[in-house]
Order: C-alpha cells, then sequence, then structure tokens
C-alpha cells in the first residue's frame, strides 16, 4: 500500500462516528439512502489530507459526487450547506441495523464486513 493510500484510509472510528452522526443515512433533504460514503468538506482531502470529523460528512454515493468539487466548480453544497446537513439530517431517528447474508466479495460504504457476512446500516 503506497502512502498515499495509507492516509486516504478514514479510521473506523471516525467512521462511526460519521454513521451515527446522520442516523445512518444519507442526510439530504429526501434521501435517507443507509449505504454511505465519506466526503472530506472543510478541507477537502487534497487540501488538508486528513480525516477530521467536523470537516466530514456521510453521505449517500449519488450526493457524494454532487458534494465533490469538480475541475473549478465548487460542487452542488456549500461548506454552510453541508455543516447544516450534519446539524440536522435528513433521517431524525436511528435506522435499525440488520444483518444481511451477502458474498464476502461485496462492498458497500455504509456496512461493515464480518467474515462472509456484512453487517449494513438500514
Amino acid at each position: 500500500m503506497s502512502e498515499d493510500e495509507q492516509t486516504r484510509a478514514i479510521p473506523e472510528a471516525v467512521q462511526r462516528a460519521l454513521r451515527a452522526e446522520v442516523n445512518y443515512g444519507c442526510p439530504v433533504p429526501g434521501c435517507g439512502n443507509p449505504l454511505l460514503t465519506f466526503h472530506h468538506f472543510d478541507p477537502p482531502f487534497h487540501e488538508g489530507r486528513s480525516h477530521n470529523p467536523e470537516g466530514m460528512i456521510a453521505l449517500c454515493r449519488v450526493h457524494h459526487d454532487a458534494a465533490d468539487p469538480k475541475g473549478n466548480d465548487r460542487g452542488l453544497y456549500s461548506t454552510e450547506r453541508l455543516r447544516a446537513f450534519k446539524r440536522a439530517p435528513y433521517v431524525t431517528e436511528r435506522l435499525a441495523t440488520r444483518l444481511l447474508e451477502l458474498p464476502s466479495k461485496f462492498v458497500a460504504g455504509g456496512g461493515e464486513a464480518r467474515g462472509s457476512s456484512l453487517v449494513v446500516w438500514l
């Protein structure tokens, strides 16, 4: 694993905290998707190269892609809007957790691999 790959690996404790912060569902109004990825927004990862949860948010893949600045664009959501999502996520109650039997090669941003199963935050 290269040094860049090592620094990009988000610690499990940070991932757990970010999932819990949004009640295990995408915080964008009307979404709530439980399959979450982690977005660095303040500062963006390429600037800060850290995993400070204060400047990160858990989002579904669709909203993560929309939030990411592309080229000279700033992304769909401002820093203030992302902070608002963190304070008041769309999902107001924690979603229940279910164990799904999935192939061991299956990867999801909103779950944790455990042997040949995956715990998915639903």
